[in-house]
């Protein structure tokens, strides 16, 4: 499904730019303010072996208007042209996808003409064209393109070009992996050559230069040039893999290095793809006084095929991932060091020096010379005369800055950053703080001028606002939404300053430089020294400033959503639930390391990290991995997980999962809903935007923009699970509170967020933020994504009948089962807050009604007819049991009364399937049949027994009962469908206080236990602990003892404080047979 923003383009495109720094978002410019719409009618066409066919697109346009538009196409064969009237158009390929932009000078009445040839001989093609919706452009006079494109920022085409072939034959290229050893003596080079041989349609270079700091360059593709044609026969192709040269850049010292290469050895078709070299670039040395070490160990590289990427990348800490199909094309750019394999090495602090030396390129692809200039960040710095330092003094009466005290403590205490284990001074923008600025002697006002330079960013620029300068005055003149800085106090040669930021500055790092110049007599031109503390300054959003537009009114509120590092996140079903306990850990080093990290990796622009709505958008993508863009965590929902890898049930805290991604910046495996909601929650409130997890019961997950979720059954009663869609027992995602002045006035306050990556947006795993008023009223077509969360709040549920030739008919619609009591943590208390009536107004009444009405007007599905069924006379109540602790049977009933003067016959069935929290079914249990005859207003019931023994060894940890039931009344031909889900109730983990007291610095011990609640014993498994407050920050514990039923599993372990107030430890454990076993506890620390 592609989400889209819906009409918003229409009112607002002449002032809004799409886009979050990511490579499927555009802007656009609009000269006009005039549209049109293009609609066009499926059609495809048979291409032959060796031959060419025509086909087109008719639709409506506009009168005579000269336009541009930009569609996203896929194509897995060759296109050779494509033509719209007579112009031609332009063709752009990659992995796969084809963007074409299309000119005219008239289109007004003709058809759109496709133009394709077969030359994938002797294979036939077929080619499909298509639009889902009506394609929005902006129109422009004639004969003015310029360089302005058309926005798909709301309304985008959906328009697909299709051209289909089968391969013909299989290629097989192998050549053996070799090393190969050279020193480069200093300023001189190693030169490495590799023999000939055959090779494969991917290869994978990795070479290394080992020493004190390692060296790592970055990784190098070739891909095989064929020139013969394809053929029914297998066939060989030769070549030589490319010198590689490493250029030794250290002044005064030899390196050795080390080459090697790994192939993979097979491809599933031919391609031809020209060989792309890449250059290496040497990382720098930390410490010139440490000595060097060398080694001839390669870094070996993954022997299978590339995944191919259409985005190019300026920097990756990622690993490289296999892929069992081979690479066809590939535009991606590699300019950073970080990549080798799964190595990585930026630094630990995250300020990632090695990513200094890597190559903007930013979202143009290969070959910028000539239309960009291509500079490093370490060299734009250099280049950069406002980030110079002077180290002298140039004139005896010159005034220069010895020191700055940044009064950290009394800082960071007043702006409620206190509990961040960073060193670094941590200030909140829009709120006054102190320094004392030492010079060399007393100031003067009437000779010295002093001014403060804030540098933000990794190319920072006065000219885009990243560079802030501000003169320092006796008496500050306040201007809103400016910097100001004031002297307060003057003592010798220390000044005190008030500094003022704006309540919309940008947050994250900040260098902080002070320049001084100085009138001297009889010498024109007045001397200048410029100071740059050592230590950086990060800024954060600020919930306690009424003019930052993530401003939060109470003192309560802001105390749960930005300083609450511990909380619960619910789970299970709208019957049974319970608070899951988590360790959010946002003043952990790492948290805050790992956000503004990936706020860089995410290619956000420094600027626009000042808007909540841009750093939401961007967190909701990196958090996730699927896109395989750097991200954090990898989804995964198939209850198989390696042994090498933690299941999400697993997980009990944020602080794990980034200590684990932080060491080597590679993924972490793996999570579900639940895991990135919590993450995300860390994430967001370490930069300051109030934040929490919120959970949704019956989730419907719409993934056609029909505002309806379908299930399926046959004629006899059976469920057609592969045509259906899914309805989570629960979904977690987030809100977060700010203004969204993009929007009109009234969507101010919860915005949803999700970064489960269900669905794409613009491209990208990513969901929101969305207005949480506008979903209630329906306003599907506001930024960024309502529909999709509409729909997983408010939809209808749809079952139809499928007869013996594939017709269907709808059967019954239930209006009131999705979205049901939406859960988040309460403030101050573990009690749970129903926030449903924030989403949607009450079910059934006029108001929720008309929001679906309104709903309805912007989904796929506009046909009302569905919603036409007769009258009932037999009422039908479908009953499951509340609790059913695990390892217990199950009973279900299915209650059916006549409501009429006649007997009525039903017959129909009922079917036990396992099931996983995500609506998925995937393996039947039992199903059993009935026909009952009701007398004259009687009133009977149909009970089905499913015993623990049925379910217990398929079910897994994970796995929970999903009953399916249909049925038919014979004389009215009514029919009743429905299904329930059985989550099973779990232990709780008991935790005490065996030995030693809660004080800092001293350690205490703590014991863990549960009773084995199933019929079966317990072995393996482990215990995840992890705490705020104490050291070890998490801790996994093998389960080494064989549990039998009823007894009771245990482990012990020993934490020690660090600060005063409460440690919070919450504790998970996960075996083969058992998950979702928790438990927190906190303990107050004392000095």
């Amino acid at each position: 499904m592609y989400r889209s923003s819906g009409a918003y383009h229409n009112s607002r495109a002449a002032g809004y730019t799409a886009g979050s720094g990511r490579s499927n978002d555009y802007s656009a410019k609009p000269v006009s303010s005039t549209s049109s719409v293009y609609s066009y009618k499926p059609s495809s066409s048979s291409i032959q072996p060796g031959t060419s066919a025509t086909t087109s697109l008719t639709g409506s346009r506009s009168p005579s208007a000269s336009y541009i538009t930009t569609g996203a196409n896929r194509s897995s064969g060759e296109l050779s042209s494509v033509n719209r009237d007579a112009d031609p158009s332009r063709w752009y390929s990659g992995s796969g996808r084809t963007y074409d932009s299309i000119r005219s000078a008239d289109v007004s009445g003709k058809p759109v003409v496709y133009s394709l040839s077969n030359t994938s001989q002797p294979s036939a093609a077929t080619y499909t064209g298509s639009s889902t919706r009506p394609v929005t452009s902006t129109v422009r006079p004639a004969g003015s393109y310029g360089s302005v494109r058309a926005s798909v920022s709301s309304q985008p085409t959906e328009s697909s070009v299709r051209l289909k072939t089968q391969p013909i034959y299989t290629s097989s290229y192998s050549l053996k992996p070799f090393t190969v050893n050279s020193t480069a003596t200093s300023g001189g080079s190693a030169h490495f050559s590799t023999p000939a041989g055959t090779g494969s349609t991917s290869v994978r270079d990795t070479f290394s230069a080992r020493g004190t700091p390692r060296t790592i360059a970055s990784y190098a593709s070739e891909r095989v040039s064929e020139a013969n044609q394809p053929t029914r026969e297998p066939r060989t192709s030769s070549y030589t893999v490319p010198t590689r040269t490493y250029v030794n850049t250290r002044p005064t010292e030899s390196r050795s290095a080390s080459y090697h290469s790994s192939y993979p050895t097979s491809s599933s078709r031919p391609i031809t793809i020209s060989s792309r070299p890449i250059p290496c670039y040497d990382q720098p040395v930390m410490s010139s006084s440490q000595p060097e070490t060398s080694s001839s160990r390669p870094i070996t590289s993954p022997s299978r095929p590339i995944t191919s990427y259409t985005r190019p990348v300026t920097s990756s800490s990622r690993p490289i991932t296999s892929s069992s199909q081979p690479v066809t094309s590939s535009t991606r750019v590699v300019s950073s060091t970080t990549l080798t394999g799964a190595r990585n090495v930026s630094s630990a602090d995250g300020n990632a020096r090695d990513e200094a030396e890597r190559v903007r390129c930013g979202r143009l692809g290969e070959g910028v010379s000539g239309r960009a200039i291509v500079i490093s960040d370490r060299e734009f710095r250099n280049n950069n005369k406002a980030l110079t330092t002077s180290n002298h003094q140039k004139h005896a009466e010159q005034l220069t800055t010895k020191n700055i005290d940044l009064h950290k403590d009394e800082n960071r205490s007043n702006h409620y950053t206190d509990k961040y284990e960073h060193t670094n001074l941590i200030v909140r923008r829009g709120q006054d703080f102190d320094v004392t600025v030492i010079f060399n002697r007393p100031y003067d006002a009437s000779k010295d001028t002093v001014t403060l330079q804030f540098a933000v960013g990794y190319r920072p620029q006065e000219s885009k606002g990243t560079i802030i300068r501000v003169p320092v005055s006796l008496t500050r003149d306040y201007v809103y939404g400016a910097w100001s800085a004031k002297i307060m106090q003057t003592n010798q040669e220390s000044v005190r300053l008030q500094i003022t930021s704006p309540a919309d500055a940008v947050v994250g790092r900040c260098h902080f430089y002070v320049e001084t110049k100085t009138s001297v007599p009889g010498v024109e031109k007045e001397t200048d020294f410029r100071y740059q503390h050592p230590e950086e300054i990060i800024m954060l959003f600020n919930p306690w400033c009424k003019d930052d537009t993530v401003y939060l009114d109470q003192q309560t509120s802001r105390e749960e959503y930005v300083l609450n590092d511990s909380g619960l996140i619910w789970m299970g079903t709208a019957k049974r639930n319970r608070g899951m306990p988590w360790n959010f850990g946002q003043f952990e080093d790492v948290s805050l390391n790992t956000c503004l990290w990936l706020l860089e990796r995410g290619q956000l622009g420094t600027a626009a990290r000042a808007n909540p709505v841009r750093v939401t958008r961007c967190i909701s993508a990196m958090a996730n991995f699927n896109d395989q863009d750097g991200g954090v965590l990898f989804g995964r929902w198939d209850n198989d997980y390696p042994k090498d890898t933690t299941a999400p049930t697993a997980w009990s805290g944020s602080v794990a999962i980034l200590e684990k991604f932080w060491q080597k910046k590679i993924v972490v495996k793996f999570a579900q809903c639940w895991v990135f909601s919590g993450l995300v929650t860390t994430l967001l409130r370490a930069i300051g935007i109030p934040t929490r997890s919120v959970t949704n019961f019956a989730s419907a997950h719409d993934s056609d923009a029909s505002m309806t979720v379908d299930f399926h059954f046959d004629e006899k009663g059976k469920p057609l699970k592969d045509m259906d869609d899914s309805v989570w027992n629960f979904h977690v995602w987030n809100e977060s509170w700010f203004k969204r002045p993009d929007l009109l006035d009234g969507h101010d306050g919860w915005q949803a967020h999700d970064a489960t990556p269900q669905e794409t947006s613009f491209g990208v795993f990513r969901c929101g933020p969305a207005s949480v008023k506008a979903i209630k009223q329906g306003e599907v077509y506001l930024p960024f994504d309502s529909s999709f969360v509409f729909a997983e709040v408010n939809g209808d549920r749809v079952f139809w009948e499928v007869g013996e030739n594939g017709s269907m008919k709808v059967i019954r619609i239930d209006k009131k089962c999705i979205g049901k009591m939406i859960s988040t943590k309460a403030v101050g208390s573990d009690d749970r807050d129903d926030v449903t009536h924030q989403y949607k107004h009450p079910e059934g009444s006029v108001q929720e009604r008309r929001a679906v009405e309104m709903a309805y007007k912007y989904s796929s599905r506009k046909d009302q007819a569905i919603y036409g069924l007769p009258t009932e006379d037999v009422k039908f109540s479908f009953e499951m049991p509340d609790d059913v602790p695990i390892g217990k049977d199950v009973s279900v009933s299915l209650k059916m009364k006549n409501t009429t003067y006649k007997s009525r016959t039903v017959g129909g069935k009922i079917t036990a399937m396992i099931g996983f929290y995500t609506g998925i079914s995937c393996e039947d249990l039992k199903e059993e049949d009935f026909e009952i005859t009701l007398d004259p207003w009687e009133e009977r019931s149909f009970v089905v027994d499913i015993p623990a023994a049925l379910y217990l060894d398929k079910c897994k940890a994970d796995g929970g009962l999903k009953i399916y039931v249909k049925a038919t009344v014979k004389e009215s031909e009514q029919r009743f469908a429905s299904y329930d889900t059985i989550d099973f109730q779990k232990p709780h983990i008991n935790m005490e206080i065996t030995r030693g007291e809660a004080r800092v610095g001293q350690d205490f011990e703590v014991k863990v236990s549960f009773v084995n609640p199933l019929p079966v014993r317990i072995s393996g498994g482990k215990w995840y602990i992890e705490t705020s407050g104490a050291n070890p920050k998490s801790k996994e514990i093998p389960n080494s003892a064989i549990v039998p039923e009823g007894k009771e599993a245990q482990a012990t372990f020993k934490l020690t404080p660090y600060r005063v107030g409460v440690c919070r430890v919450s504790v998970t454990f996960r075996a083969d047979m058992l998950s979702g076993v928790y438990g927190m506890s906190g303990v107050r620390v004392r000095e």
